[in-house]
């Protein structure tokens, strides 16, 4: 193709469109619904190609089929190379964070070629995987191209750019890494990790200078940590070529680079203005010190220096000091992209969310007698309530009469949701998900329970729509079949609150009329954000919902 003639970056509060104009060539990409993948066409997660000289085609790319997806895994094509696409066909089944869906054709077209194997992991959205053709005697033409041609086209063209930050990229110059072929034969010293929770260190203090020699053993520097101020040893003679970061310099991260040693005295001006791209380049050790080691195979994964050769690890001294590893045998599950994911945002939920919690032991005799009385009356075939679908209910209510609960935190404000849509937790064999009723407090409880039913089913077969499980503003997590008597849960961001039921239990209780009986019991536990529901607000809600579940006519 020739060089670029004109561009122009057009954008829209909902749909972007992004123009080149090349020779012979004209290149347009619109993007508009996010839970939709259009594989023939110009259009939604598409790119046209229209030339003059060569057959027009489409290069279909990684949809995003969910408002938190950033990658997806393509689980299986549904059409092959050649084969003719109807309007509505599924083409593909791709692996969201949430779940399975199937990308579908919104045209009428032909598979011409797949760019992306079935089976591949964490494609980043807008990348190209397929290409379609309108014509079938475009398939072999097509098919025949090089790959990196469709890759070019969208590289291109960048959807996801804004305008800021295609003003900001054209106007900061990059910036080249320094020539590491210019640095004499050195090692990297990095901020050892030197506890566990460790994140980042303070320098407190070099003990040695640029220049001065060092002793296997010697301390060079003082660092502080989360937890306390430690020596940092090395473990090989040498000389201290260049400091890195200066003394009190604060939040180091692990890894960075601090120091560089080498066997020999050199002059400092040898490695001024180097930085940590300039060690890729040459055979190096990252040093560590001693209560560092057991860290090293957990960086390696994102180390970027050179391995060691075999004369630097045979001339590396193994601490004496170190209890070694135990060594029984064991298996690394591989994680898979939802629990990967899962993993993540329970980790920020706790990070950034300040939860409290809050209980309240409520007596359930009054429900039980009323489950029992409804599920005797059920009709043929009819499911039986459960008690899940009354804590539900109650939720349900609770929100209604205390809607401050029903609420996210938005950074400059609160948003208070209108409709009460129950997130209710599900186990699932790719693990925990959190499908929708929506609507809660308008249902009755045999809608509520049959609607759970139906949610919690498509959730075991993987077969949820992402309108059935994005959202929720309030989650009900309950493990009391498992004889869980009471739990605390992680908050489901951007929700504020999320209530954890545990198992009923007897108890032994006076009955008013100087005698005993037993009744039974369950525990409920609300974790709340505080910035959005403090302890007021939340035990109000909690005294709401014990109302309604220890006496259920308040419900219905």
């Amino acid at each position: 193709m020739a060089s670029v003639i004109s561009g122009r970056l057009q954008t829209a509060r909902l749909l972007g469109s992004v123009r080149r104009s090349f020779a012979h060539t004209e290149i347009l990409n619109k993007w508009g619904s996010t839970y939709c993948g259009n594989a023939c066409g110009g259009g939604r997660h598409g790119s046209r190609w229209l030339s003059s000289a060569k057959p027009s085609f489409t290069v279909v790319e990684m949809p995003k089929l969910s408002p938190t997806m950033e990658t997806g895994n393509i689980v299986s094509w549904m059409k092959k190379e050649g084969e003719h696409i109807a309007e509505g066909d599924a083409i593909a089944e791709i692996e969201t964070d949430k779940a399975t869906l199937t990308m579908d054709a919104q045209d009428e077209c032909y598979m011409a070629k797949i760019l992306v194997a079935e089976g591949t992991t964490d494609i980043e959205i807008g990348r190209p995987i397929a290409v379609s053709v309108e014509e079938a005697k475009d398939v072999e033409a097509v098919a025949a191209m090089e790959d990196s041609l469709f890759g070019g086209a969208i590289q291109e063209v960048t959807p996801v750019m804004t305008v800021t930050e295609a003003i900001s990229e054209q106007s900061t110059p990059p910036s080249e890494p320094p020539h590491s072929a210019s640095y004499p034969e050195h090692t990297v010293l990095e901020m050892p990790k030197l506890s566990p929770t460790m994140e980042t260190g303070v320098i407190s203090e070099w003990t040695k200078a640029e220049g001065d020699e060092i002793k296997s053993g010697d301390v060079i520097a003082s660092v502080e940590t989360d937890k306390a101020t430690i020596d940092f040893e090395v473990h090989e003679d040498g000389y201290l070529a260049k400091i890195l970061v200066e003394a009190g310099k604060p939040d180091i991260a692990i890894g960075q680079p601090v120091a560089i040693m080498t066997e020999t005295p050199v002059e400092t001006a040898v490695f001024e203005g180097y930085q940590k791209e300039g060690v890729q380049a040459v055979e190096q050790v990252t040093e560590q010190a001693p209560s560092a080691i057991p860290a090293i195979e957990e960086q390696s994964a994102s180390a970027t220096v050179a391995p060691p050769t075999k004369a630097e690890v045979e001339t590396v001294k193994a601490p004496s000091s170190i209890t070694p590893a135990w060594e029984g045998s064991y298996e690394d599950i591989e994680l898979t992209k939802y629990r990967r994911i899962t993993g993540a945002r329970l980790v920020e939920s706790k990070l950034s969310i300040p939860h409290y919690y809050l209980s309240v032991t409520c007596c359930v005799d009054q429900m039980s007698e009323m489950r029992a009385r409804i599920n005797d009356n059920r009709k043929d075939g009819e499911p039986k309530v459960s008690v899940n679908d009354f804590v539900l209910k109650a939720c349900a209510v609770a929100l209604r009469k205390v809607p401050e609960v029903n609420s996210q935190w938005a950074g400059e404000s609160i948003r208070q949701m209108h409709a009460v849509d129950l997130s209710v937790a599900v186990q699932t064999e790719r693990g925990l998900i959190t499908p929708i009723v929506p609507d809660a407090d308008r249902k009755t409880l045999k809608e509520m329970s049959a609607k759970v039913r139906e949610l919690a089913q498509k959730a075991k077969e993987n077969t949820l729509l992402p309108a059935e499980f994005m959202g929720g503003t309030f989650t009900v997590s309950n493990l009391g079949m498992f004889g869980v008597d009471e739990f605390s849960a992680v908050i489901n961001p951007p929700q504020s609150a999320i209530l954890a039921v545990g198992t009923g239990h007897q108890k032994v209780v006076p009955n008013g009329e100087g005698g005993f009986t037993n009744s039974q019991f369950m525990t409920v536990t609300l974790s709340c954000d505080h910035r959005v529901v403090d302890g007021a607000l939340g035990s109000r809600w909690l005294a709401c919902f014990q109302e309604n579940i220890e006496d259920p006519i308040n419900m219905l």
